[in-house]
Parts: structure tokens; sequence; C-alpha cells
């Protein structure tokens, strides 16, 4: 009963999987110029589907292996994943708002800077 708490600790991380979507995507847009949008769109929409992939066989390769003597271990791995995933993004945000803090608004045409 105790080994509980970590299926919903991993389901809790997994509603972050959101972020990589809109929010992501729009920290890329910002570090890239406008004519590298496709390029980078499609580079982030490859790696994930490749993440997705390699983490649903390497989770179940994991529980078929540990269900005898630790089933809650592929929750456990999970949760490490999101976690590794959260720290990777909130490392990113403070980079970029490192960024803008001395440089002004990340994604801003030159033109529109002169004109301010």
């Amino acid at each position: 009963a105790t080994k509980g708490w970590m299926m919903y600790y991993s389901v809790s991380l997994s509603i972050i999987g959101g972020l990589t979507s809109t929010p992501l995507q729009s920290m890329l847009s910002k570090c890239v110029e406008k004519d590298e949008y496709g390029k980078i769109f499609t580079l982030s929409s490859v790696a994930i589907s490749i993440a997705s992939l390699a983490s649903t066989t390497f989770l179940q390769k994991l529980y078929e292996v540990t269900v005898q003597t630790f089933p809650g271990a592929m929750y456990v791995a999970l949760s490490a994943m999101e976690s590794i995933t959260v720290l990777l993004l909130s490392i990113l945000f403070i980079f970029i708002i490192r960024h803008e803090r001395k440089f002004g608004a990340m994604g801003k045409d030159v033109d529109e800077i002169k004109t301010q």
C-alpha cells in the first residue's frame, strides 16, 4: 500500500507532457529566425516521435523484467524521466528569461527593435 504513491506521482508528472506542444514550440520559435521555423519544428517532431517510441519500448521491457519482483519499477522509471524533462525545461526557461532581461525580448525582428 505504501508503494501506491509512486503511481500517482508519475501520473501527475505526465500531465506536464503537454509541455511538448504549445509552450515548447513557442520557446523554440523565439530562438530561431522566421525562415528556420520549418526546420526546427520538424526536428522537434521527429525527436518527440523517436523519444516516444524508445520510452514505450523501454518501459515495456522494464515491466517484463521486473513484473515478478517489483512491478512498480516502470512507474519509478517514468517519474524519473518526467522529472528530468521538467528539470531541463526549467533550465531552458531560466536561460531564456536571463537572455531576455539582458538583450530584450527574443523573437523580435531587427526592424521591430529599431522602430521602438
